[in-house]
């Protein structure tokens, strides 16, 4: 089985690898150049400058990348992908964005798969 090649594409927040047409926000990055920028506004109205963020099923990273660049140096971010070809275009995009020293990405996974299929844990 061929694995999905990712695409490097241009965004508001900065460069992102993307797996083309892989899920709504791949295809909204690649034709846009950013994924619910009106919800990114409304978030920043709503926390703190110096919030602590959990982002669970962080993607890509788009929300993460602008985050890091408009919140304090005081906010902490922590991201949760469970995804691991996802993870790795994750981690390699905080890097090349130079935001990777702002943001936690701890490893491992919250749940099983199958905890989920069975109503949580």
């Amino acid at each position: 089985v061929a694995r999905p090649v990712p695409e490097v594409v241009e965004t508001s927040a900065g460069i992102l690898q993307v797996i083309p047409g892989m899920d709504e926000e791949a295809r909204a990055l690649q034709r846009f150049g950013e994924y619910l920028p009106d919800q990114l506004d409304l978030i920043l109205q709503l926390i703190p400058m110096d919030a602590w963020v959990v982002e669970v099923g962080s993607g890509v990273g788009s929300h993460a990348i602008w985050l890091a660049k408009v919140l304090s140096d005081q906010a902490n971010i922590i991201l949760y992908e469970s995804r691991p070809l996802v993870n790795r275009i994750l981690r390699q995009t905080l890097e090349a964005n130079e935001v990777a020293d702002r943001i936690s990405l701890p490893r491992g996974r919250l749940l099983a798969d199958d905890d989920w299929d069975n109503g949580g844990p």
